[in-house]
């Protein structure tokens, strides 16, 4: 996890990317005092969505070919299995971690975003899960989800009941 003012970030997955996104979310946003939630957000989808691009280039130099190239084989008729590779490449490349920022928007009003490893291959965006108070990442996140909204999860819940049903959803 990673701390910025009054803003949480939380990653599952690939711990080198973790680090890299921390490391180039840290240099973006030297200047800025507190960032607040929807600014941090910003900044991580742009970093997502560069460390996509250095991931996809790296791949297509294997073949020598540049990004537009690229583009315009995978315009044609699949012929080949290399071809088909790259268009499986372009399309599902990710790098690998799931992110859950948490913090306070200017209004000081409580905001919670996730990108999920899927999305990245679909939007680079992330969810706004404000409105149902909760998110959840890693292995068990869809059994940490059921679990919660199966005994009607609220913010009057103990944080000790919450953290009990999220690792019974973890154990199982």
């Amino acid at each position: 996890y990673e701390v910025l003012g009054n803003t949480v970030l939380l990653f599952a997955g690939d711990s080198t990317n973790q680090a890299r996104v921390v490391e180039m979310l840290h240099k973006e946003l030297q200047a800025t005092d507190e960032p607040g939630v929807e600014t941090v957000v910003e900044h991580v989808e742009k970093i997502v969505k560069e460390l996509r691009e250095q991931l996809i280039t790296s791949y297509l130099q294997r073949y020598n070919l540049s990004p537009t190239e690229a583009k315009n084989l995978i315009a044609l008729p699949i012929n080949n299995p290399i071809q088909n590779k790259i268009m499986n490449v372009l399309d599902t490349a990710s790098i690998g971690n799931q992110i859950i920022i948490a913090g306070f928007d200017e209004n000081e009003k409580p905001r919670i975003f996730g990108l999920d490893a899927v999305d990245t291959r679909v939007q680079f965006r992330f969810t706004d899960c404000s409105g149902l108070g909760m998110h959840a990442i890693g292995s068990g996140a869809l059994q940490a989800l059921n679990e919660l909204l199966f005994h009607k999860f609220s913010s009057k819940l103990n944080t000790s009941e919450i953290l009990y049903h999220v690792y019974s959803a973890k154990k199982h």
